[in-house]
């Protein structure tokens, strides 16, 4: 019994009620033999009354016992094994048109119109379950703020941020507000749409209710409500200051409630009216017009999932326990039974007549059956019958089963064809049971092939049928495609012989290769179900074959894919070494969080679809652990005599492990619009760069060491200079970057010998991507000299910054990273490109012209405070205003991914600057023309 639980187990609290009642029985029966002796003696009361009843009263409570213990199990709901259900998702689209013109402003009902309307959304959107829903806010046109969407806290965002500037100014037009909601929903049938518009009536173009009739023949219902007073109430003008209000050719414009217009365009489209009146009815909300009306628009199917679900067990106890219930009651004492006399021998017969029966009989023999009745009721709802559970375990998809079992199948027989192809037949009807499978499938296809549509199907289909017995389930599955296509009374039969052609093909996919042969079987597992789905949508049973085949695709199907996805990826990066992967997961990684910043700080509703695609780029750059990972399995094995190695590539696998969840969990963040996913997607770049840092050859760890040089060097070159704290973070970078020189003088000794490498023939490349090319020994030399001297003025740098001494600093920076420019320039030219990521260099040529823009703006700052110093200071000026020129040649071929940061400074800075420029555009008043009704 695996899976055991109580669904309410706070009823075994009852429990204690058993020892209670017991007890309490035990003493009443003996309170009562006690009060019995003490009045009349044993003999007496056997002459008395009947003979004791202590033994009975004792069964009696037993059995009374027993059933009160089983009903408090059936009451606790016990269940054991576990049977699929699909569950269905459904849902409803809703648009919410709110007019924002400068009527809504109106005080009529409080605080205003507008927050009132706004008070009310927000009470609709917590009546939502599941449901789908857009904003639009209208004046002279529609503008729709929010798409289609279930991420109801960024709707209350923006329904927060809504005010009578959301939209142009105009006369209200509530036909141009009903065209863009109809625009506003996805293509199709619209029995699950519905639009609601809430504004105060005054329809100034006059064009709603023809917009209305376009949205009732689209079967899309139009849910009005009206907000404000039919007396009317005048408009507050922000523009006369406080007190004043809107006046139109010298006098005060008065704005109703035009409840007429609302109610003919929900008549035209079917929908209804909903009035708010007034500031009193505070009962009236978008909530109760939730519940009451938009709850009849039909909902449709939006998603589908197999759940597993305990199987209910109650009636295994509940039956029992009235049983015992209704045995106890009869066991009590009740009225003595009326017998009649024998008028012969005036004598009692031998047993009671059918008028004499106790009535209690005739009650319990009533509980019972209606006990029966109701367990029998519980038992069907509460598990499926056993023929069900049968049929489930022969399910098609879901089991092996052998060729005679598929043969007895529906599906799998020829169907007997007639008309004039009916000879043609049965000669690949003998071949068909003769087993010649193959023979008798071409024999069917020649007889339909002269044959009209209509009598060439059975032919057709029962080809389909001897490919499938012969093993070739695409060339069935081809066949059964195009039967599906056609207009038949037997298109579901198509349908379910398609998904399980496609079942039985995604089972023995072949491919070239690894990856093909994935890739197909989970293309012909996704195929499978949409043939499936489309037996049931033709009115195909959820419990009968196709409802469990579909079942047991789609529980199949998230392997498959992962499987096709992790094979695609080995086959890609099956040849690409391990420092190359890791450098082109780092890049892509910052580049993730570069966009998320981006997207973070975007208020528009293109917030919904940047934050998708961070979360799609996400995981596909998890999923490039996996050719990483195959990797190091591959290193463990080679190093399997070593138990260092074997531990150590073990503890690299775990951590690599943890860093790919981290970022699928920050991947889930970002499509479940959560901002959490920029801190995960930060902690995965720290772990990312800690492990290429591991493995990185030398000329990958120069070229991220000058571009941290060349970050610094612009950090201290700020205007104004840094302050002491950023200069605490300043010296982090730069000591940083002091390791990654110690890191390529390492890796540098290992790789090179001191002889120097010889020039090969043809470039190849080790184990680790370095690019095997001519270094002498005197070029060594120079190399290790130049890294020994950089390294020296980057911990000179990092202490200049300890003592928040910018200026000096940025020399000793720019030192540092004249010399390392000088490596770069030592190394062989394809050494360093063969292995620089190209996506970084990419990047890099996109922000050259901006970083060598600010080296302009600093260099006559840097003159300026130069010419202040001291003499030698002074000397010293044009040879670093000629190494400056040096290096800003040098730099012209390479940039520094990490000044992504001081671009998306300014990137943020010149879109908070078109944010405030578009507000105070929208917010600059235009005196309307003497003729023009804006309100």
């Amino acid at each position: 019994m695996t899976g055991f639980r109580f669904a309410t187990p706070a009823a075994l609290y009852l429990l204690w009620l058993v020892p209670a009642i017991a007890g309490w029985w035990f003493l009443v029966l003996r309170r009562r033999e006690q009060s019995l002796s003490r009045f009349v003696s044993a003999k007496m009361r056997e002459r008395l009354g009947p003979k004791s009843t202590v033994r009975r009263d004792a069964a009696q409570a037993a059995v009374f016992l027993a059933a009160f213990l089983l009903m408090i199990i059936a009451a606790a709901r016990p269940q054991w094994g576990m049977r699929e259900e699909m569950v269905y998702q459904k849902s409803r689209d809703l648009v919410v048109a709110l007019d924002v013109s400068r009527s809504m402003l109106a005080s009529d009902v409080h605080p205003n119109r507008l927050e009132r309307a706004k008070a009310d959304v927000l009470d609709l959107i917590r009546e939502l379950r599941g449901d789908r829903i857009a904003l639009l806010a209208f004046r002279r046109t529609g503008v729709l703020l929010c798409p289609l969407t279930t991420d109801h806290a960024f709707l209350r965002q923006t329904l927060d941020m809504i005010s009578t500037e959301s939209a142009p100014r105009g006369e209200t037009d509530l036909g141009d507000a009903i065209t863009k909601a109809l625009a506003a929903f996805e293509p199709g049938e619209g029995s699950h749409k519905a639009i609601i518009l809430i504004s105060d009536g005054e329809d100034l173009a006059g064009k709603g209710v023809e917009a209305a009739e376009r949205a009732g023949k689209a079967g899309i219902p139009i849910f009005t409500v009206g907000i404000g007073s039919r007396a009317g109430s005048r408009i507050p003008d922000p523009a006369a200051g406080s007190g004043g209000f809107l006046r139109h050719r010298g006098e005060d414009v008065l704005t109703r409630l035009n409840d007429n217009v609302l109610y003919q365009i929900a008549e035209k489209s079917g929908g209804a009216y909903v009035p708010l009146e007034t500031a009193g009815m505070a009962t009236v909300t978008l909530g109760t017009l939730y519940r009451d009306h938009l709850r009849r628009v039909a909902a449709r199917e939006t998603a589908e999932s197999l759940q597993s679900r305990y199987i209910e067990r109650f009636q295994v106890f509940l039956l029992p326990g009235v049983l015992l219930m209704i045995l106890a009651l009869s066991m009590g004492r009740g009225r003595p039974a009326v017998r009649r006399l024998s008028p012969e021998t005036g004598i009692h017969p031998e047993g009671p007549g059918p008028a004499a029966r106790p009535a209690a009989l005739h009650a319990s023999a009533r509980l019972l059956i209606a006990a029966c009745v109701a367990s029998a009721f519980a038992t069907a709802l509460a598990q499926p019958s056993s023929n069900q559970q049968q049929d489930a375990a022969q399910s098609a998809a879901g089991k092996n089963q052998s060729r005679q079992q598929h043969a007895e199948h529906p599906s799998a027989r020829p169907i007997r064809s007639a008309g004039r192809g009916r000879d043609a037949a049965n000669a690949a009807r003998q071949l068909y049971n003769s087993g010649r499978y193959e023979e008798a499938a071409q024999a069917y296809l020649d007889a339909a092939k002269e044959m009209p549509a209509n009598v060439s199907r059975p032919f057709r289909y029962n080809a389909a049928v001897s490919f499938y017995r012969a093993g070739r389930y695409s060339e069935a599955a081809d066949i059964l495609r195009s039967l599906a296509l056609e207009e038949d009374s037997a298109r579901p039969r198509f349908y379910e012989g398609l998904g399980e052609a496609l079942y039985r093909a995604a089972a023995h996919a072949q491919g070239t290769n690894e990856a093909q042969t994935a890739a197909a079987k989970a293309a012909n597992l996704r195929a499978a179900g949409e043939a499936f789905r489309g037996t049931l949508r033709m009115g195909g049973s959820h419990d009968g074959p196709a409802g469990r085949n579909l079942a047991a695709v789609l529980a199949k199907l998230p392997d498959a894919e992962r499987e096709a996805r992790q094979a695609d990826i080995l086959s890609r990066y099956g040849n690409t070494p391990a420092p190359q992967i890791a450098a082109q997961m780092l890049a892509q990684q910052r580049d993730i969080i570069r966009d998320a910043t981006l997207a973070l700080t975007n208020d528009s509703p293109a917030f919904i679809t940047l934050m998708e695609r961070l979360a799609e780029k996400q995981a596909a750059n998890a999923d490039l652990w996996i050719p990483l990972k195959s990797k190091i399995l591959q290193a463990l094995e080679a190093a399997a005599s070593d138990t260092n190695a074997q531990q150590q590539a073990a503890a690299l696998a775990a951590s690599i492990e943890a860093t790919r969840d981290r970022m699928k969990g920050a991947a889930a963040a970002f499509r479940d619009l959560d901002t959490e996913g920029y801190a995960s997607a930060r902690l995965a770049e720290d772990n990312v760069y800690m492990f290429w840092k591991a493995i990185a050859p030398f000329d990958m760890i120069l070229q991220e060491d000058i571009l941290r040089q060349t970050n610094i060097i612009d950090a201290v070159s700020a205007d104004p200079p840094p302050d002491a704290l950023r200069c605490r973070a300043v010296q982090g970078e730069q000591n940083e970057a002091a390791d990654l020189t110690r890191l390529f003088i390492e890796r540098f000794s290992q790789t090179v010998p001191e002889g120097g490498l010889p020039q090969p023939s043809t470039a190849t490349t080790n184990g680790n991507g370095d690019a095997q090319c001519a270094i002498t020994a005197e070029t060594r030399h120079r190399i290790l000299e130049l890294a020994a001297a950089a390294q020296t003025s980057q911990k000179e740098a990092s202490d200049l910054l300890s003592e928040a001494r910018p200026e000096p600093a940025r020399e000793k920076a720019r030192r540092a990273h004249e010399l390392l420019r000088q490596i770069e320039q030592l190394l062989p030219r394809n050494q360093s490109d063969s292995t620089a990521p190209q996506q970084q260099r990419q990047d890099q040529q996109q922000q050259e012209e901006q970083r060598q823009e600010n080296q302009q703006q600093n260099s006559e700052e840097s003159r300026q405070q130069e010419q202040q110093e001291p003499s030698e200071q002074q000397a010293e000026q044009p040879q670093e205003e000629h190494a400056g020129e040096q290096k800003k040649e040098q730099d012209e071929e390479q940039m520094s991914k990490d000044e992504i940061r001081r671009l998306l400074e300014r990137a943020l800075n010149r879109e908070k600057e078109h944010l405030e420029e578009k507000q105070r555009l929208r917010t600059q008043y235009i005196a309307p023309s003497p003729t023009e009704k804006d309100w």
